[in-house]
């Protein structure tokens, strides 16, 4: 019975740290990698070309959205009984 009450708070919880953990990977890559993600917008934004850089900007933008919508689906799936359950 402890799972179910404390499922919000656990969904939460990894819906921020994806958010977070995906901002430290990029920054991480800006300053240590020469390929990823951030690899690319280090290499992309030292030569100004800005068409390409945005291209990241925009993959990064979408795999953030994908992943924080995907994780409050699962948390509005999961917490389905509380609505049912107060009426």
């Amino acid at each position: 019975m402890i799972l179910p009450g404390a499922a919000p708070f656990l969904l939460t919880g990894l819906r921020i740290g994806a958010t977070i953990g995906l901002i430290n990977t990029v920054v991480a890559e800006l300053y240590t990698a020469v390929s990823g993600l951030g690899g690319l917008l280090a290499t992309y934004g030292a030569s100004f070309r800005m068409a390409e850089y945005f291209v990241v900007v925009l993959a990064l933008s979408l795999i953030g959205v994908i992943v924080t919508e995907g994780l409050r689906f699962l948390e509005n799936r999961l917490n389905r009984w509380r609505a049912e359950g107060g009426r």
